[in-house]
């Protein structure tokens, strides 16, 4: 398997009040998204 990038995922956000990797946007956890995103590049 080849490294294709490196996520850095961590924190936890006052505004939004919760941990940003797992916040929602458009109905799928924000880190899922980036995965995805770098797994089609």
């Amino acid at each position: 398997m080849k490294l294709k990038g490196l996520i850095a995922a961590a924190g936890r956000s006052r505004r939004m009040d919760g941990f940003k990797p797992l916040m929602e946007l458009n109905g799928f956890p924000m880190i899922c998204m980036t995965v995805q995103s770098l797994q089609n590049a």
